[in-house]
Parts: C-alpha cells; sequence; structure tokens
C-alpha cells in the first residue's frame, strides 16, 4: 500500500461484493467503487490532467466524491475539497491559491457562475454524472504515479493571516498513519461506520481510510438532518450501525434534544470522535443509555492527521481527573514534550510543548515558506544532521503509563497575575455546569470573559445564572481562573472545522456587539 488509492481500494479484489458505502443514493459495493474510480481516472486522463495538476472539488461526502478522491489519486491528481456551504470569498480565495486546472461541481452546488468567473479554467465540469456509469469494466495503468512523497491532497484550515491556510499531505505520509489507525482500530468487515464529518475536514478522510481500509461499511446519512436530530437518531437506528463518527458537539446535540432517542441505537458498539474536547459529563450520559459503549479518542493535529489513539475506559470519564488521556503515538510516530526550559521532559506530570516525529508529518504549508519553517522544525534535541520535527502548539503531559494528556493550545495559554492558565480547561469547568450548552473562554482587554450558550429549558434570569455559575466555579477553580464578565447569547460562531471561533468573539466584543 504505496498511494491512497491503493489502501482505499485495498479490500475491492478480496471482497468485491461487500458494500463499501451507503448514501442517500443507494448503496455500492467495492466493485462498483473501484470500477467508478477508475473511470474517473480515464476522465481524467481524456482531459490531459497530469500528474501533480491541481483539482478542486466542491462536494459534501458521497459515493459519488468519494470515487472523484480516488480516481484523482490513480491519476496522481492532488486535489482539495471545498465543503460548498463554504462561503464563496473563502471559497475563491482558496480557487486562487491553488489555480487548479480543473473544478468539480456536486450538482446541488449554487452560486456557480460566481466562482467560475473569478478565475479562467480549461474545464469545468458541473455534475457528477459519471457516477451513473458503474457498468462494465475499466483498467487504467498508473504509470504516471512514481514517488509516493508526491502530495494528495491539499486540506486548508483557518490561518492566522484571516486567509485559508493549506496543508500538504503526501501519499506516503497518509497511507502510514491509515496503517497505524487500521492496526489499532480492527475494524472487522462486518461493522458499520457512520461519518458526520463534511469531506473538506480531514477527520472524514480519516474515516473514509478507516472504514474502507478495514473492509467495513461506511455510511453517509443526510448532513441535512443535522438541524433535525430526532430524525437523524431514527435514521441511524434503522441503519444499525455500530460506529459513529462525529465531533463531540453532535453529542451535546443529542442529549439536548433528543435524549430519549438515544437508547434506540442498539447495535452501537464505538463512538469514534476528535477535533474537541468531549465532556465528561456527556459520556457518563451516553453511557447510562447505551449498554458497553466505547468511545474511541483520535487526537492530534491536521499536520499529521493525528498522532495518539485512545480508547477511554469508564473510569477515564467517571474520574475527577479534570483531563482523559488521548493515549500515545501509533507505530509510524514519535512523540515528545519540550518544557519552558527548552530541554526534553522527562518527568510525569511535568507539562511540555508536543512535538512530532515520523512519516505521517505533512510536507508543509502551501505556498508559504515562512510560516513552514516556524512549525517543521530541527529537531531541538541535536544538531547532528538534518532532522524535522513538527512544533505542535499543544501543551501536554504524560503519567506514569506512558499516556499523554492534552491540556491546551500554547497560543490560547495566558498569564493572570503570574500564573499559566489554559482557557480549554476554564472553558471544560464552565461546560459542567448543567445549564450550559456550549462555552467559549477569552481575554479582552486584559480581562477574562465567558461567551456562553444556555438551554432554551432554563428559564432562569441571566442575572441568576450569573451568580450561580460564579458560586459554581469558585468550587472548582482558583480565584484568578475566575471569568470577570459573563456574556450570554444564541449562537457562538464556528470556524470550517467546527470549532469555537474565538477570534471572532474578540472582534465582536472589541465592537460591543455582543
Amino acid at each position: 500500500m504505496q498511494f491512497l488509492h491503493s489502501l482505499w481500494l485495498l479490500h475491492a479484489k478480496d471482497s468485491p461484493e461487500i458494500i463499501a458505502i451507503e448514501d442517500v443514493s443507494g448503496k455500492y459495493t467495492y466493485a462498483q467503487v473501484a470500477n467508478s474510480a477508475n473511470l474517473w481516472c480515464e476522465y481524467l486522463h481524456s482531459l490531459k490532467i497530469k500528474r501533480l495538476d491541481h483539482l478542486v472539488i466542491i462536494s459534501d461526502s458521497s459515493y459519488a466524491s468519494i470515487c472523484m478522491l480516488i480516481g484523482c489519486s490513480m491519476c496522481g491528481v492532488v486535489f482539495t475539497v471545498i465543503s460548498p456551504e463554504t462561503p464563496i470569498v473563502r471559497r475563491n480565495n482558496i480557487i486562487d491559491d491553488l489555480q487548479p486546472c480543473m473544478i468539480v461541481f456536486d450538482n446541488n452546488v449554487i452560486d456557480l457562475q460566481s466562482t467560475t468567473e473569478c478565475i479562467e479554467r480549461d474545464h469545468v465540469f458541473n455534475r457528477f454524472s459519471i457516477e451513473n456509469r458503474d457498468t462494465g469494466s475499466s483498467n487504467v495503468s498508473n504509470e504516471s504515479l512514481q514517488l509516493t512523497t508526491d502530495p494528495a491532497y491539499i486540506v486548508f484550515t483557518s490561518g492566522s493571516t484571516g486567509r485559508p491556510k493549506g496543508i500538504v499531505m503526501s501519499h506516503r505520509a497518509i497511507v502510514s498513519f491509515w496503517s497505524g489507525l487500521i492496526e489499532h482500530a480492527q475494524l472487522s468487515k462486518d461493522k458499520r461506520y457512520v461519518s458526520m464529518s463534511p469531506l473538506q475536514f480531514d477527520f472524514a478522510l480519516l474515516d473514509i481510510g478507516l472504514c474502507m481500509g478495514s473492509g467495513a461499511t461506511l455510511i453517509l446519512p443526510n448532513r441535512g438532518l443535522l438541524r433535525k436530530p430526532k430524525q437523524l437518531l431514527s435514521q441511524l437506528s434503522d441503519l444499525e450501525i455500530t460506529h459513529f463518527s462525529g465531533v463531540p458537539t453532535l453529542w451535546k446535540m443529542f442529549l439536548h434534544s433528543a435524549p430519549e432517542m438515544i437508547n434506540k441505537l442498539t447495535k452501537l458498539e464505538q463512538i469514534i470522535f476528535a477535533g474537541e474536547h468531549f465532556p465528561s459529563e456527556n459520556m457518563c450520559e451516553i453511557s447510562d443509555s447505551i449498554k458497553d459503549i466505547e468511545f474511541y479518542n483520535i487526537y492530534g493535529q491536521s499536520e499529521s492527521i493525528a498522532c495518539t489513539f485512545h480508547v477511554l475506559k469508564e473510569a477515564d470519564f467517571r474520574s475527577s481527573n479534570p483531563h482523559m488521556p488521548v493515549g500515545n503515538s501509533h507505530r509510524d510516530m514519535e512523540l515528545f514534550l519540550i518544557g519552558d526550559d527548552a530541554n526534553k521532559v522527562t518527568q510525569p506530570g511535568e507539562m511540555g510543548e508536543l512535538h512530532l516525529k515520523g512519516s505521517t508529518l505533512f510536507s508543509g504549508y502551501w505556498k508559504l515558506p515562512e510560516q513552514t519553517k516556524k512549525s517543521l522544525i530541527q529537531n531541538p534535541l541535536h544538531d547532528n544532521y538534518v532532522d524535522f520535527v513538527f512544533k505542535s502548539g499543544d501543551i501536554c503531559y504524560f503519567d506514569d503509563a506512558g499516556l499523554y494528556y492534552f491540556i491546551g493550545r500554547k497560543d490560547n495559554q495566558i498569564n493572570i497575575n503570574g500564573n499559566r492558565v489554559e482557557l480549554e480547561e476554564i472553558e471544560a469547568a464552565l461546560n459542567r455546569y448543567p445549564a450550559i450548552i456550549n462555552s467559549c473562554a477569552l481575554i479582552h482587554d486584559n480581562c477574562l470573559h465567558a461567551v456562553l450558550i444556555m438551554s432554551s429549558k432554563d428559564a432562569a434570569t441571566k442575572e441568576s445564572h450569573e451568580a450561580s455559575l460564579r458560586s459554581f466555579l469558585n468550587k472548582g477553580l482558583p480565584s484568578y481562573m475566575l471569568p470577570k464578565h459573563y456574556h450570554f447569547i444564541n449562537t457562538i460562531p464556528v470556524s470550517d472545522n467546527g470549532k469555537n471561533d474565538r477570534n471572532k468573539l474578540v472582534n465582536a466584543l472589541r465592537l460591543n456587539s455582543i
């Protein structure tokens, strides 16, 4: 398995009749996926699209879009996925950065004209009509593929400059990652795995690689039901899913809007999550509803897709420890911490910045060489030879058993009266308050603020909530970590990867708009 497509199609030969993908359009076997991917590859070859050319696909997860990605890999074409929900300005910024030779749209995407006018294109293919050409056979030569260090895709995340930042991932890096994940997860072919992440989010690619690399069935529900949690849970129950992959915010929504429906997921064995903290209180509620449920914590950064995998035990989320373990490195990744004194952390419980070394690291940031140099650095433990490691910006510690614990981001680390404070730790405390649905802690005008969404079922006034919150937080946080100002709003803005957008909230406070 040297290339993305070789892993995703690994089971097309030994299990061709197993259902590989179920989406709103139907059920498709591994043999159909392989054939459709080959047809996409043929189509790209017919347009004279070459190895290392760039292609943008504007789509959500579906059978057709996944086959398209596999076809790109077969041809050595570098793909970037943009969500159909991405604002047009951001979409055009990404297209301007990439200068792709081709843009492929899902036929449900609007604003096609305004997108294609922003830059001249030789080819714009407006429909996934090739998805219906899954009969017959096809055999495409992969002679264009040369090096596994070639880029496979570029995923764009929020950038500090205000424009999206492209993370370049090679075939070698992603196959190395998936191989480690597949080995650790031990997902059997009879499992039914739901992925709820948008295709532009690399968590969706993680799901595809884990599921199809294991020969299991990938289920892609109608994401429009995210606003209708009762209908979504009912559909997931009917689908008899065994694995659910999505951000913890989805479970907060389920518990808030349809807690009585959760126990209908009678076949569910494992909840896979990444990208954000999963409150222990929510885990306890879910565990009380679903017998023997496991929580699979996948932790890491887009620059390595992820670096640790860990199945949380009930003792982990029913513990008084405010932090839960994220596990240890997988087989192709080495982790170490660098403390404030610039030396390697060697003692359990001592905090430091996480550094990563291994074959799953990204190749660099697209057209941002200076930022790349700041993140892919010479190993700080020696200067004997060139040895690049990723300086993650995450603050962690490890325990006596060698398990790592994530504390917070270095760029979210603040100093209050000489005390080092992690904003995530304050948010974790806030989220333990029963009436809070979501929270975000931030610094504005040198004061600590808490922005909160409260349950609509709770009729208490803002003043009584604030008084109750102060009393509640006093029991678990030192005085210097207590927010000075509380803001109660209906919606907290989120970034493209679904996380609270702290910068937008700071700007809103600056403009007195909340």
